[in-house]
């Protein structure tokens, strides 16, 4: 099948980084502890445990699902074509990487409780908003990728003027995020999440206001 072909270092890149993860999981998973932490709150104290097994199997599948989910839904894309090349591998890669760090710290949490798991993952996907913001003008009309409203993906025009405002909004979300990662937990969750509101609640009502302003 082309997209496969088209996507095929994506796909094996994802493979390799999976296995890294199902590796280190075997490896330690006799130095674990019958239940480990798989929950945390704003404070970074674990607040669920689960059986080990169960928690790795669960992370490992889900990631795994959700990424060929998401590579089959970009890959059959009619307007594939349309998508930003390096965004679209990011944006994959992303899940992936995101399992390997989610498994990596969860076996170094268990013998370090000083590290912040929360603060690592608040970190890296606040990194992805920013990167998301960078690519978003770059990104042509479709149907899977970018800022998408109804007005515009009915309009090029529309659909540009959106994605280069909301790509400065999503960028600039994602780099006050990461700034306040000085913070408290609690705070840094509450500045990423009301930052991400405000961004998508603007872009929305610009893409909206554009395409009232050009069909006048």
């Amino acid at each position: 099948m082309s997209f496969l072909k088209e996507n095929k270092k994506n796909l094996i890149f994802a493979t390799i980084i999976f296995i890294l993860s199902i590796i280190i999981a075997i490896i330690f998973y006799d130095r674990l502890p019958v239940r480990i932490p798989i929950h945390y709150d704003l404070y970074a104290d674990s607040n669920f445990y689960t059986n080990k097994i169960n928690a790795l199997l669960f992370v490992i599948t889900f990631m795994i699902l959700l990424y060929l989910a998401l590579f089959l839904i970009i890959s059959l894309d009619p307007k594939s074509d349309k998508h930003d090349k390096n965004y679209k591998h990011i944006f994959l890669l992303f899940i992936p990487i995101l399992n390997f760090l989610i498994i990596s710290l969860t076996v170094w949490k268990t013998f370090n409780d000083n590290i912040d798991v929360g603060r690592i993952l608040l970190g890296l996907f606040s990194l992805l908003v920013a990167i998301s913001g960078i690519f978003m003008p770059k990104i042509k009309r479709n149907y899977t990728m970018g800022f998408r409203t109804s007005w515009a993906m009915e309009d090029d025009l529309v659909w540009k003027k959106t994605q280069k405002f909301a790509g400065i909004l999503f960028f600039f979300s994602g780099i006050i995020s990461l700034t306040s990662l000085s913070f408290s937990l609690n705070i840094c969750f509450y500045i990423f999440i009301a930052s991400l509101v405000i961004s998508t609640l603007f872009s929305f009502v610009y893409s909206y206001y554009i395409y009232r302003k050009i069909k006048k």
